[in-house]
């Protein structure tokens, strides 16, 4: 099975409102949808490698998932936040029965396409730190050329529309105060009342080339994208493992119970991507899963990147050369001599508040970095090449 369909959730942000009045509040929330169906790509795990070959080790569900929960890549490929089952969705549905609106099915199936239209955007993109302006460069120059399906029906009456995604024109009003820099645009290629046989064949006959389309066409594009982001999360993941030598027990305490060492990794020193903050109390379920999958993540890098990361810091320090970043691998800030490099400084004053208590209305937070061991603010001109301090980190 390369493709799934489903009654499948998708995220967005959007703006809050008041309860009482309605009236838009201006504060960002995270909206949960639910179309009548999604149709999009299926994840691989271990065992559907053995099924026939059908499986693509670029659609591995672990390896999807690391993309998804590091910091600098945090790309979204399942329309459900931390989610893994459906990606990259190329087609819509949307049904009404005849005592609703068209027009309301035809918005809600245009609004899920829009959202699909931004994560075919980024990952056409090539892979970078989300403040890196090269990432807002195409991959290649077919790179723009994606599209999705969105089908709705009103009783018998149904409609097939292609949604694209281009640059806001001139006379447009590009470039103007409060317009977007792209839009959306949603053209009809098909449409008949559905009460004869021949106008069912047609409509099933457009179904099946739309979804011929998805499992080849869509497929590869989708893969050929990915390789260069699953490189670029490997050199991620392989340099937070230099990072973090010293500061996470890779051994952990021994349990009687099971006769093993536990594993651990304190949650501080998990820095995960900006979206994860928009899972609020409503979504505390999904974060609690989303964190203990991104201490799994970084307890496989650990064992993918430990050995090789142990050689390089030992032949810099027989060399004399040993890096900056090394040493001060457990302060985090946002200059590129910290080694927990925040994103932005919204995001750099949230893990001051909630990691260090830091108050909100201080702002002698601005000139900090703060040390993610002790959890004490550091002058920004604090010494450099300070020795690596080993701490033992409790299993979690």
């Amino acid at each position: 099975m390369v493709w799934k369909s489903d009654k499948h959730e998708y995220n967005t942000i959007g703006l809050g409102a008041y309860p009482a009045s309605c009236v838009l509040n201006g504060k960002k929330r995270l909206l949960a949808r639910k179309p009548d169906a999604t149709f999009g790509l299926a994840t691989f795990q271990p065992r559907d490698y053995q099924r026939g070959g059908m499986g693509d080790w670029n659609l591995d569900h672990d390896r999807l998932e690391a993309l998804l929960l590091h910091r600098s890549c945090g790309l979204i490929w399942d329309p459900r936040w931390g989610d893994a089952n459906l990606v990259f969705p190329f087609a819509v549905y949307e049904a009404k029965g005849w005592d609703g609106d068209p027009r309301e099915a035809r918005q809600q199936a245009c609004s899920a396409g829009a959202v699909y239209l931004d994560m075919l955007e980024r990952l056409s993109k090539r892979p970078g730190k989300a403040w890196d302006s090269s990432s807002d460069a195409d991959q290649t120059v077919g790179s723009r050329n994606t599209q999705v399906f969105v089908f709705t029906s009103f009783g018998a009456h149904w409609h097939v529309l292609v949604g694209y995604k281009r640059p806001r024109l001139e006379r447009e009003y590009a470039g103007q105060k409060g317009m977007s820099g792209s839009v959306y645009v949603f053209q009809r290629i098909w449409s008949a009342r559905v009460v004869t046989e021949r106008k069912a064949w047609e409509l099933l006959s457009l179904m099946d080339q739309i979804h011929l389309w998805g499992v080849t066409d869509h497929r590869d594009f989708v893969i050929r994208h990915l390789k260069p982001w699953h490189d670029f999360a490997e050199k991620c993941y392989a340099h937070d493992v230099e990072q973090l030598l010293g500061c996470v027990d890779t051994a952990g305490k021994f349990d009687p119970k099971t006769g093993m060492h536990g594993w651990g990794i304190a949650e501080r020193y998990i820095l995960l991507p900006e979206w994860i903050r928009h899972l609020t109390k409503d979504f505390a379920a999904r974060r609690k899963h989303v964190n203990q999958r991104a201490a799994f993540h970084v307890k496989e890098a650990f064992v993918a990147h430990q050995g090789a990361a142990e050689a390089r810091l030992d032949r810099d320090a027989a060399a004399g050369n040993q890096r900056e970043g090394t040493a001060l691998g457990h302060v985090c800030g946002m200059t590129e001599d910290c080694g927990y490099l925040l994103e932005s400084w919204e995001g750099f004053l949230t893990h001051a508040l909630e990691v260090h208590g830091a108050a909100e209305d201080d702002t002698e937070v601005f000139p900090l970095r703060f040390n993610c061991i002790t959890d004490q603010a550091t002058p920004s001109s604090a010494p450099r090449g300070r020795k690596r301090r080993r701490t033992v980190v409790d299993a979690e």
